[in-house]
């Protein structure tokens, strides 16, 4: 138990940022990052709805709707997530509530990012809007840092990640499964009373791994407010 602790200690002190790397695997074994970014709001609302609409420059950066989730103080609440189709580098992420309202401040979704430009060139992401319960809000944005930005400029080398490079170990990952179940059934903000006895999935580990690793620690955010 000792071992599996200090493995999870070791993933918390890799993440140097608050929006943490990840990756990508493609067919030919070779692996490219993805970034996850918290979406944070700074003031209590009784939520109904979140729309936040992202300029994203998609020949060089996408949102991965398969691994953006709703989190923090709306996970396992009575909230769906959409997220529509990109137009003319614009996307739209959608949160609503189906039944009971939430009222809170904090993470609310978790937004995943891939890159598809092999050059891993100079990459902006922006927040276009940002309404709650159909009203513009300035309390809220991408969380890095422990600082909340509106926009955001992400730079990584040009480096391929290979199976040699980077340690998947899916063994490891059910190792430390417990670990992770038990940081979660002690955190408000991720598991209601009446779901204690939740198990978690394979894929819900990896996404958690996600946001607490760093694989690439040669890529940097710089954030703006505007």
């Amino acid at each position: 138990m000792l071992f599996r602790i200090l493995i999870v200690f070791i993933v918390f002190n890799h993440c140097f940022i608050g929006a943490c790397f990840s990756s990508e695997k493609y067919s030919d074994e070779t692996f490219y990052p993805s970034l996850s970014i918290p979406i944070l709001i700074d003031e209590i609302f009784e939520i109904e709805s979140i729309d936040i609409i992202l300029e994203v420059n998609n020949d060089c950066i996408k949102l991965n709707k398969k691994q953006t989730i709703i989190s923090g103080m709306l996970e396992n609440k009575d909230y769906s997530l959409q997220i529509g189709n990109p137009i003319n580098d614009e996307i739209s992420v959608i949160v609503s509530a189906s039944k009971w309202l939430t009222k809170d401040k904090g993470v609310a979704v978790i937004l995943n990012f891939t890159f598809t430009g092999m050059d891993f060139r100079q990459c902006k992401i922006n927040i276009k809007k940002f309404q709650i319960n159909e009203t513009d809000i300035v309390s809220g944005g991408f969380f890095v840092n422990e600082t909340i930005y509106r926009s955001l400029t992400v730079k990584c080398p040009p480096k391929q990640w290979t199976l040699d490079t980077i340690d998947l170990n899916e063994n490891l990952l059910v190792e430390i499964s417990d670990v992770i179940l038990a940081m979660q059934q002690v955190s408000q903000n991720n598991i209601s009373p009446k779901n204690k006895s939740k198990t978690i999935a394979l894929k819900d580990i990896i996404i958690q791994l996600q946001i607490l690793s760093n694989i690439s620690n040669s890529c940097w955010i710089n954030g703006n407010h505007k």
